[in-house]
Protein backbone atom coordinates (compact mmCIF):
# COMPACT_ATOMS: atom_id res chain seq x y z
CA UNK A 1 0.00 0.00 0.00
CA UNK A 2 2.95 2.25 0.84
CA UNK A 3 6.44 2.56 1.47
CA UNK A 4 8.16 4.81 4.08
CA UNK A 5 11.31 5.63 3.19
CA UNK A 6 14.48 5.92 5.44
CA UNK A 7 17.47 5.79 6.41
CA UNK A 8 16.71 4.64 9.50
CA UNK A 9 13.59 2.63 9.79
CA UNK A 10 12.28 2.17 6.05
CA UNK A 11 9.14 -0.17 6.40
CA UNK A 12 6.58 -1.07 3.97
CA UNK A 13 2.82 -0.30 4.86
CA UNK A 14 0.01 -3.04 3.41
CA UNK A 15 -2.67 -5.35 4.73
CA UNK A 16 -3.44 -8.83 4.12
CA UNK A 17 -5.61 -10.49 1.42
CA UNK A 18 -6.60 -13.28 3.21
CA UNK A 19 -5.74 -15.43 6.83
CA UNK A 20 -2.67 -17.83 6.23
CA UNK A 21 -3.60 -19.52 9.07
CA UNK A 22 -3.22 -18.83 12.60
CA UNK A 23 0.06 -18.11 15.18
CA UNK A 24 1.01 -21.26 17.51
CA UNK A 25 4.27 -19.49 18.96
CA UNK A 26 6.13 -16.51 19.35
CA UNK A 27 9.64 -16.94 20.34
CA UNK A 28 12.61 -14.43 20.78
CA UNK A 29 13.81 -16.79 17.67
CA UNK A 30 11.21 -16.93 15.22
CA UNK A 31 7.22 -16.52 15.13
CA UNK A 32 5.69 -20.29 14.28
CA UNK A 33 2.43 -20.26 12.27
CA UNK A 34 0.03 -23.38 11.23
CA UNK A 35 -1.77 -22.95 7.99
CA UNK A 36 -4.31 -25.69 9.21
CA UNK A 37 -5.62 -23.60 11.97
CA UNK A 38 -8.17 -20.91 12.71
CA UNK A 39 -7.51 -18.30 14.79
CA UNK A 40 -10.98 -17.98 16.79
CA UNK A 41 -12.52 -14.37 16.55
CA UNK A 42 -15.72 -13.02 17.53
CA UNK A 43 -17.61 -10.12 15.17
CA UNK A 44 -17.84 -6.59 17.30
CA UNK A 45 -19.93 -3.45 15.33
CA UNK A 46 -19.38 0.05 16.62
CA UNK A 47 -22.30 2.72 15.57
CA UNK A 48 -21.29 6.42 15.64
CA UNK A 49 -24.49 8.90 16.48
CA UNK A 50 -24.09 12.83 16.61
CA UNK A 51 -21.66 13.58 13.86
CA UNK A 52 -23.63 14.07 10.88
CA UNK A 53 -20.26 14.88 8.87
CA UNK A 54 -19.04 12.12 9.36
CA UNK A 55 -18.48 9.58 5.86
CA UNK A 56 -17.89 6.43 7.85
CA UNK A 57 -20.65 5.90 11.37
CA UNK A 58 -20.58 2.18 10.89
CA UNK A 59 -17.54 -0.07 11.94
CA UNK A 60 -17.36 -3.75 11.48
CA UNK A 61 -14.62 -5.71 12.94
CA UNK A 62 -13.31 -9.21 14.00
CA UNK A 63 -11.35 -9.45 17.43
CA UNK A 64 -9.57 -12.37 18.60
CA UNK A 65 -10.87 -14.17 20.96
CA UNK A 66 -8.31 -14.51 23.88
CA UNK A 67 -8.63 -14.14 27.40
CA UNK A 68 -5.80 -11.68 28.06
CA UNK A 69 -5.62 -9.51 24.86
CA UNK A 70 -9.57 -9.42 23.85
CA UNK A 71 -10.38 -6.55 26.82
CA UNK A 72 -7.96 -4.11 25.76
CA UNK A 73 -8.34 -5.04 21.77
CA UNK A 74 -12.13 -4.05 22.07
CA UNK A 75 -11.12 -0.20 24.13
CA UNK A 76 -8.52 -0.08 21.36
CA UNK A 77 -11.26 -0.88 18.79
CA UNK A 78 -13.50 1.80 20.25
CA UNK A 79 -10.83 4.25 20.84
CA UNK A 80 -9.82 3.48 16.98
CA UNK A 81 -13.25 4.33 15.50
CA UNK A 82 -13.84 7.74 17.71
CA UNK A 83 -9.98 8.81 16.39
CA UNK A 84 -11.40 7.82 12.73
CA UNK A 85 -14.56 9.52 13.26
CA UNK A 86 -14.49 12.26 15.39
CA UNK A 87 -10.92 13.48 15.76
CA UNK A 88 -11.07 17.09 17.10
CA UNK A 89 -10.06 19.34 19.78
CA UNK A 90 -13.28 20.29 21.16
CA UNK A 91 -15.45 19.73 24.33
CA UNK A 92 -17.29 16.30 23.81
CA UNK A 93 -20.21 14.27 26.04
CA UNK A 94 -20.22 10.86 25.10
CA UNK A 95 -22.95 8.28 25.81
CA UNK A 96 -21.98 4.50 24.95
CA UNK A 97 -24.41 1.71 25.29
CA UNK A 98 -23.08 -1.61 24.58
CA UNK A 99 -24.43 -5.09 24.35
CA UNK A 100 -22.47 -8.59 24.90
CA UNK A 101 -23.21 -11.65 24.05
CA UNK A 102 -21.55 -14.91 26.10
CA UNK A 103 -22.33 -18.50 24.57
CA UNK A 104 -25.23 -19.92 26.69
CA UNK A 105 -26.24 -16.74 28.54
CA UNK A 106 -28.57 -14.02 27.71
CA UNK A 107 -27.58 -10.97 25.84
CA UNK A 108 -26.52 -8.35 28.51
CA UNK A 109 -26.21 -4.40 27.94
CA UNK A 110 -24.33 -1.39 29.28
CA UNK A 111 -24.37 2.12 29.40
CA UNK A 112 -21.74 4.16 29.96
CA UNK A 113 -21.00 7.87 29.60
CA UNK A 114 -18.02 10.07 29.80
CA UNK A 115 -16.58 13.47 28.86
CA UNK A 116 -13.50 14.62 26.98
CA UNK A 117 -12.22 18.38 27.77
CA UNK A 118 -10.44 19.57 24.69
CA UNK A 119 -10.50 16.37 22.27
CA UNK A 120 -12.03 13.06 22.20
CA UNK A 121 -12.50 10.05 23.92
CA UNK A 122 -9.39 7.46 23.60
CA UNK A 123 -8.79 3.45 24.48
CA UNK A 124 -7.87 4.30 27.66
CA UNK A 125 -11.62 5.71 28.60
CA UNK A 126 -13.10 2.41 27.27
CA UNK A 127 -11.01 0.36 29.30
CA UNK A 128 -12.67 1.22 32.27
CA UNK A 129 -16.47 0.91 30.56
CA UNK A 130 -18.51 -1.69 31.82
CA UNK A 131 -18.49 -3.83 28.47
CA UNK A 132 -14.57 -4.19 28.54
CA UNK A 133 -14.65 -4.95 32.08
CA UNK A 134 -17.29 -7.54 32.23
CA UNK A 135 -15.60 -9.14 29.06
CA UNK A 136 -12.38 -9.19 30.86
CA UNK A 137 -14.17 -10.60 34.01
CA UNK A 138 -16.33 -13.43 32.21
CA UNK A 139 -13.11 -14.44 29.66
CA UNK A 140 -10.52 -14.74 33.33
CA UNK A 141 -13.06 -16.00 35.16
CA UNK A 142 -11.90 -19.45 37.62
CA UNK A 143 -15.18 -21.89 37.17
CA UNK A 144 -15.14 -22.71 33.86
CA UNK A 145 -13.83 -21.91 29.53
CA UNK A 146 -15.94 -18.63 27.69
CA UNK A 147 -17.19 -18.14 24.25
CA UNK A 148 -17.75 -14.87 23.12
CA UNK A 149 -20.11 -14.63 20.44
CA UNK A 150 -20.62 -11.09 19.83
CA UNK A 151 -20.10 -7.31 20.68
CA UNK A 152 -22.32 -4.37 19.67
CA UNK A 153 -22.08 -0.25 20.49
CA UNK A 154 -23.63 2.37 19.49
CA UNK A 155 -21.70 5.92 20.23
CA UNK A 156 -23.61 8.96 20.90
CA UNK A 157 -21.20 12.19 21.25
CA UNK A 158 -22.73 15.84 21.92
CA UNK A 159 -20.52 18.76 21.74
CA UNK A 160 -20.96 19.82 24.77
CA UNK A 161 -19.81 19.78 28.63
CA UNK A 162 -22.27 18.44 30.34
CA UNK A 163 -20.64 18.44 33.91
CA UNK A 164 -22.15 19.35 36.90
CA UNK A 165 -20.54 20.49 40.24
CA UNK A 166 -22.48 19.26 43.51
CA UNK A 167 -21.86 22.92 45.58
CA UNK A 168 -23.70 21.99 48.67
CA UNK A 169 -26.81 19.85 50.18
CA UNK A 170 -29.71 20.97 52.19
CA UNK A 171 -31.74 18.42 54.32
CA UNK A 172 -35.45 20.19 54.09
CA UNK A 173 -36.74 17.32 56.08
CA UNK A 174 -34.85 17.15 59.85
CA UNK A 175 -37.00 14.44 61.69
CA UNK A 176 -38.76 11.29 59.30
CA UNK A 177 -40.98 9.15 60.58
CA UNK A 178 -40.05 5.19 59.27
CA UNK A 179 -41.08 4.55 55.75
CA UNK A 180 -41.06 7.88 54.38
CA UNK A 181 -38.80 9.86 52.80
CA UNK A 182 -36.20 12.22 53.33
CA UNK A 183 -36.35 15.32 51.17
CA UNK A 184 -32.75 16.72 50.18
CA UNK A 185 -32.19 19.94 48.15
CA UNK A 186 -28.81 19.65 45.94
CA UNK A 187 -27.75 22.39 44.44
CA UNK A 188 -25.37 22.23 41.32
CA UNK A 189 -23.37 24.03 39.41
CA UNK A 190 -23.08 23.77 35.63
CA UNK A 191 -20.56 24.48 33.38
CA UNK A 192 -20.99 27.74 31.60
CA UNK A 193 -24.73 27.87 33.07
CA UNK A 194 -26.75 29.17 36.01
CA UNK A 195 -26.70 26.72 39.12
CA UNK A 196 -29.32 24.88 39.45
CA UNK A 197 -31.30 22.98 42.18
CA UNK A 198 -33.01 19.35 42.80
CA UNK A 199 -35.36 17.17 45.35
CA UNK A 200 -33.74 13.92 46.07
CA UNK A 201 -35.75 11.67 47.78
CA UNK A 202 -34.75 8.80 49.77
CA UNK A 203 -36.64 6.53 51.65
CA UNK A 204 -35.86 5.37 55.60
CA UNK A 205 -36.28 2.08 56.25
CA UNK A 206 -38.73 1.05 59.01
CA UNK A 207 -35.79 -0.48 60.89
CA UNK A 208 -33.96 3.22 61.55
CA UNK A 209 -37.10 4.04 63.56
CA UNK A 210 -35.83 5.96 66.44
CA UNK A 211 -32.02 6.13 65.33
CA UNK A 212 -30.09 9.02 63.53
CA UNK A 213 -29.06 8.79 60.29
CA UNK A 214 -26.41 10.27 58.29
CA UNK A 215 -27.29 10.31 54.78
CA UNK A 216 -24.01 10.74 51.90
CA UNK A 217 -24.53 12.17 48.07
CA UNK A 218 -22.18 10.82 46.26
CA UNK A 219 -22.16 9.99 42.15
CA UNK A 220 -23.75 7.20 41.13
CA UNK A 221 -21.07 5.38 39.49
CA UNK A 222 -18.93 6.10 42.30
CA UNK A 223 -21.35 4.09 44.15
CA UNK A 224 -21.17 0.22 44.14
CA UNK A 225 -24.03 -1.78 46.09
CA UNK A 226 -22.63 -4.07 48.63
CA UNK A 227 -22.54 -7.88 46.94
CA UNK A 228 -21.55 -11.42 48.05
CA UNK A 229 -18.55 -12.57 46.57
CA UNK A 230 -19.59 -14.70 43.32
CA UNK A 231 -19.35 -18.78 43.08
CA UNK A 232 -19.55 -19.18 39.73
CA UNK A 233 -20.01 -17.63 36.57
CA UNK A 234 -23.79 -16.68 36.67
CA UNK A 235 -23.61 -15.04 39.88
CA UNK A 236 -20.45 -12.73 38.28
Amino acid sequence: MWIYASDQHSFKVGEAVRPLGALTQDRQSAIIADETVTAPMFPMKVDVQGVESAPKKSWNVEVADEKFMSPSLVATVLGSVIEATISERRDITWRFHSKLQLRGYPLMEFDDFGIAIGGTPEAGDFAQSRLVRTIGDALNNPWQNVRVERVEGTISVQYTRELLHLRGVELLDEQVNPGEKARLLVHLHPFNGKDVTRTLDVVLPKELAGKEVDLEVSPGYEVFPEMPAPENLPAL
